[in-house]
């Protein structure tokens, strides 16, 4: 297929060298796989970010994203959620640095969708879930007094 256009070019230029290279790296990947025992092969680990399934808090899912479920079924969690956010906002702004930079939306709200929140150890919540550590230091005595 030809289009005449930059993009056309660049893939008439260097197709064939990914077909000439792709295959040989993946029979080297696929060989070298299975030459490996059971014991060595890589586990998952069900508590990293990223896999919308994964557990946090020891047996809670990841908090939805939409805030019509928070507001409705879980207002004690929706206000805590909104102080957090408040706390968050104002760092963001003495700091000036965008909010998602201070920390992650999905962990603030993963860390007010817990279920005990008077239980949990803040910055080690956050380290759980990635948080570094500049921010941990900048939030974490703050967010403590949110879920306490």
């Amino acid at each position: 297929m030809r289009m005449g256009g930059e993009q056309s070019k660049m893939y008439e230029r260097y197709a064939p060298i990914q077909r000439m290279v792709k295959p040989g790296v993946w029979k080297e990947t696929i060989l070298d796989a299975l030459q490996l025992k059971p014991t060595q092969w890589p586990s998952r680990d069900t508590t990293k970010r990223g896999d919308d399934r994964s557990l946090v808090d020891g047996g809670a899912t990841h908090a939805p994203k939409q805030m019509k479920a928070w507001k409705t079924h879980h207002p004690k969690r929706y206000e805590r959620l909104q102080q957090a956010r408040a706390i968050i906002n104002q760092i963001s702004q003495d700091t000036h640095t965008p909010s998602e930079i201070v920390l992650k939306p999905q962990i603030v709200r993963d860390l007010c969708w817990t279920d005990h929140p008077g239980r949990v150890d803040v910055a080690e919540f956050l380290r759980r879930e990635g948080a570094r550590d500049w921010q941990i230091g900048l939030v974490s005595a703050s967010l403590s007094r949110v879920t306490m």
